[in-house]
């Protein structure tokens, strides 16, 4: 017969893989019209919640103990802003602040799951999926967009994906499972960290790695490409490559990009071009000096959640 302890430790864990696998492969859903959509994570926040308030204990609080302050300090803040903007009652700008408490718990609950806990081969099998996912919307094999795509992104975005607004061809910048290409970056981004190979890591630890960074290259959003130099940059002074070493996964690099292009991506024509032709980095400039001046009018507290 297990005891308390065992069977606490076998429902976080199986929380766990919900969570993990939730995260990095089902879509969220609409439930009501004219409400946000939720995801399955949001149905299991009273599961981890009750997790972490059974194992609220003070080395818990210890371990965690400044990000504690600072996301207490940072929903204070956001409650504070509400009530002096008088967004308090506007259900919209509410549930801004209860994603901060979401992700609180679900930090927490992390915490208390993954201690003893080896995912690696979990989080193998979860980038597998992802992959594939991702190749399959890549390439649309049998439809796969129109069937399945079209749940994780807005109908506009499985309609043009690949295409410009003239109809022609153009850069294919995947949402995969999270709806987003830049968000779709970071995804793949968490797994070349988790995957990034020591000196005398072994052949498979290294594919795992190079196909992370594949599928980064993959989502065309160039704050990945610079996220994925500096992480490459940090991680190869921590694990103290060697020259060689260094640009033979830099020459690998390469090669993925090229693979890139050869398999219909223009994405290396366009990068410069259509900062020069569509002014994106101009419309950026002014979009942050719009909001430079907004926080020079409310310095303090901002203007909330604002979500209209």
């Amino acid at each position: 017969m297990m005891s308390n302890q065992s069977l606490q430790q076998k429902f976080s864990y199986s929380l766990l893989l919900a969570l993990l696998f939730s995260t990095f492969l089902l879509p969220s859903f609409q439930v009501i019209d004219g409400f946000p959509k939720i995801h399955l994570t949001d149905m299991l926040i009273p599961f981890f919640a009750m997790v972490v308030l059974i194992n609220f204990k003070s080395e818990l609080i210890a371990s965690a103990k400044w990000f504690l302050i600072a996301n207490i300090a940072l929903m204070l803040i956001a409650l504070i802003s509400l009530i002096v903007n008088h967004r308090l009652f506007i259900l919209r700008d509410d549930f801004e602040l209860m994603k901060m408490i979401k992700f609180l718990i679900v930090f927490l609950f992390v915490i208390i799951a993954v201690k003893g806990t080896d995912l690696t081969s979990i989080l193998k099998i979860i980038f597998v999926f992802v992959l594939f996912f991702n190749l399959l919307h890549y390439f649309n094999l049998f439809g796969f967009n129109q069937i399945i795509t079209k749940y994780y992104g807005s109908e506009l975005q499985v309609s043009t994906f690949g295409f410009n607004s003239l109809g022609q061809p153009d850069t294919k910048r995947i949402i995969g499972t999270v709806g987003n290409p830049n968000n779709n970056a970071i995804l793949f981004l968490f797994f070349v960290i988790f995957f990034f190979p020591e000196m005398k890591s072994k052949t498979s630890e290294k594919v795992f790695f190079l196909l992370a960074v594949f599928g980064t290259l993959a989502c065309q959003s160039r704050t990945g490409f610079f996220a994925l130099g500096i992480i490459f940059l940090l991680g190869s002074i921590i694990k103290k490559y060697a020259f060689k070493t260094t640009a033979l996964y830099m020459l690998s690099f390469t090669a993925l990009f090229l693979l890139l292009l050869l398999m219909g991506n223009i994405y290396l024509n366009s990068l410069i071009g259509n900062m020069m032709k569509q002014n994106s980095l101009r419309s950026r400039l002014e979009t942050w000096n719009i909001l430079w001046e907004m926080i020079k009018q409310k310095p303090l507290l901002g203007y909330s959640p604002y979500k209209d």
